[in-house]
């Protein structure tokens, strides 16, 4: 997926968005969107994006975080 033009991107409304997730081991920094960037931000969430935050977009970027959920 490559990042969205800013004026395209979604509202931290309309995804729900949370600064600190309040689901464990799902947060930004482990998200297929998040840009690990100064400052972070995401492929298709408008700024600010924090590490630790969490919307209702989140996907694990990897196969072995989403198979460590499991449980």
């Amino acid at each position: 997926m490559t990042e969205r033009a800013a004026t395209d991107k979604l509202s931290h409304a309309s995804v729900e968005y949370l600064g600190v997730s309040a689901h464990p081991g799902r947060h930004c920094s482990v998200c297929e969107h998040f840009i690990k960037d100064e400052p972070p931000r995401c492929e298709s969430v408008q700024s600010p994006i924090a590490a630790k935050g969490w919307c209702d977009r989140f996907e694990f970027a990897n196969a072995a975080q989403r198979s460590g959920m499991r449980g």
